[in-house]
């Protein structure tokens, strides 16, 4: 049986040196690809390892590179891979600010791993995938640190297992297969042999020698930067003295001037006390006066309140009023509402009167003609009663009827002379014309015959109408008789009083007992034949 060459943590040492030194630049040159052709192939071109495009890079990054651009990006360890993946220009992002900044500025300056020496995770907290590649890039640098910093070729299994785990995240979150990982984790003695181990140390110590040489050239920018910054310093200095130096005699000008300012100040302040106190004075009068004010505004507010308790008082009354007002209003609608009904009363009478008035025009007409008839059945009376006095005087009856002969021609006669004095008041010509005249000539009172006017400017020129005026207005005394004032005896000879009373006698049934006493009062009777 052969001896075992190797120690466990020996063997976990040089498992660790081969995930860093061969998988971790793989996995940085995938995702450098990834970020060349997502970000800058749009304006220039895909990531081809050509000079062409390592130029372009070379551009981006001058003047201070430390990538290797003339060589292929293949012979890039991971010190030139972290140069172009977190430090490069090339894939800077605006800051809050607006500034371009590379990712390792943005997302790691100023952020120590914690727990220490590691991030506890490599996923950004708020979804940004450029914090996670930053996350995950410098989590793999962490940990070549911390190959670099070993002093002794041995790893124990803890250490080990924690490594290779904080490596697997950081190959999950830059979605890089793991694969490779897991292989080397299992990996056994047989599968290290001399020749291997050989060249694992030579690649340790070199990359050793690049972290050194990196590290070394960072303190050199570093120290060159610290003097450019001094220089800049003492020209600044020099500048800044200058300008203190102007500044300070502008000063001492000022100085002067504001010297001269407080004098003019305090004698201005000395006179402005002056006024201070004729002003405490005039506050003091003001005070008082303002006491008096209140005194007086207590007193109108008192006032007020009176006043507002009449206004309040006369609110009530004008709220009664207005109620008042509102029956009064009430009472008119109603008033209103009767005097239309009495109007419309009115129409109908007016239109009764006037076929009233027709039905006597009629019958005027027709008394006229009976009349006429009348006469010439006198005329041919007379006649007959004259031949028989002529056959009686011919043949000499006895006297006595003879005697009654002329008495019934003396009865003829009276009846013709009655006849004549009727139709000479039909017949009458030139009476004074309009409603009146027609009133005066009838007997009746002026008044009475008011709602006939409107008829009055046609046919009062004719006694028919005169006529028909009196027996219609003493038809309408009764209705006025108590509203309008009637006045004295009316005038009138005795011929009309007998043919009103004749008039009245014919026409009796159409007046009511009141108006036939006062007709009777006015025009008297003359006939026995008037039952008024």
């Amino acid at each position: 049986m052969s001896m075992q060459p190797y120690s466990d943590e020996e063997l976990n040492y040089f498992k660790f040196a081969s995930i860093v030194l061969k998988e971790f630049p793989d996995a940085l040159r995938s995702i450098f690809v990834d970020m060349w052709d997502t970000k800058v192939a749009a304006s220039s071109t895909v990531w081809d390892d050509s000079p062409f495009v390592r130029n372009i890079l070379h551009n981006n990054e001058a003047p201070n590179t430390k990538i290797p651009t003339n060589k292929s990006f293949k012979e890039w360890h991971c010190t030139a891979l972290f140069q172009a993946t977190l430090y490069a220009r090339t894939f800077a992002l605006p800051d809050s600010t607006g500034k371009k900044k590379t990712l390792g500025e943005i997302y790691l300056k100023g952020r120590k791993p914690v727990p220490a020496p590691f991030h506890s995770a490599v996923r950004s907290s708020s979804g940004d995938a450029n914090e996670t590649i930053a996350l995950a890039f410098d989590q793999l640098r962490l940990l070549r640190n911390s190959l670099c910093h070993t002093t002794s070729p041995c790893m124990n299994k803890v250490t080990f297992d924690d490594y290779v785990k904080h490596a697997k995240d950081a190959f999950t979150a830059l979605n890089f297969s793991t694969t490779s990982l897991e292989r080397i984790g299992n990996l056994k003695e047989s599968d290290f042999p001399t020749n291997k181990v050989q060249k694992l140390k030579e690649n340790i110590s070199r990359q050793r020698n690049d972290y050194h040489l990196f590290l070394q050239s960072k303190v050199i920018d570093e120290m060159s930067g610290i003097k450019d910054g001094i220089s800049r310093m003492k020209d600044e200095m020099k500048d800044g003295m200058k300008d203190e130096m102007s500044g300070m005699k502008d000063g001492m000008s000022g100085m002067k001037d504001e010297m001269s300012g407080m004098k003019d100040g305090m004698s201005g302040m000395k006179d402005g006390i002056s006024e201070m106190k004729d002003g405490v004075s005039k506050m003091k009068d003001g005070m008082s006066g303002m006491k008096d004010g209140i005194s007086e505004m207590k007193d109108g507010v008192s006032k007020m309140k009176d006043g507002m308790s009449g206004i309040k008082d006369g609110m009530s009354e004008m709220k009664d009023g207005m109620s008042g007002m509102k029956d009064g209003m009430s009472g008119m609608r109603d008033g209103m509402s009767e005097i239309k009904d009495e109007m419309s009363g009115m129409k109908d009478g007016v239109s009764g009167m006037k076929d009233g008035m027709s039905g006597m025009k009629e019958g005027m007409s027709g008394m006229k003609d009976g009349i006429s008839e009348m006469k010439d059945g006198m005329s041919e009376l007379n006649q007959k009663l004259n031949s028989i006095e002529g056959v009686l005087t011919q043949t000499k009856e006895t006297t006595e009827l003879q005697d009654e002969v002329r008495g019934i021609k003396h009865k003829i006669s009276v009846v013709e002379h009655e006849v004549k004095s009727i139709n000479k008041k039909l017949t009458q010509t030139k009476k004074p014309t309009g409603v009146y005249a027609t009133c005066q000539n009838s007997g009746v009172p002026w008044l009475s015959c008011k709602s006939i006017a409107k008829w009055a400017s046609d046919d009062c020129q004719n006694s028919t109408w005169c006529q028909f005026g009196a027996a219609v207005s003493a038809s309408y005394v009764q209705h006025v008789l108590k509203r309008f004032h009637i006045p004295d005896e009316v005038q009138g000879n005795e011929n009309e009083r007998a043919f009103n009373a004749i008039l009245l006698s014919q026409h009796q049934h159409l007046f009511g007992a009141e108006i036939l006493e006062y007709l009777h009062s006015r025009i008297g009777c003359c006939y026995n034949s008037c039952t008024c």
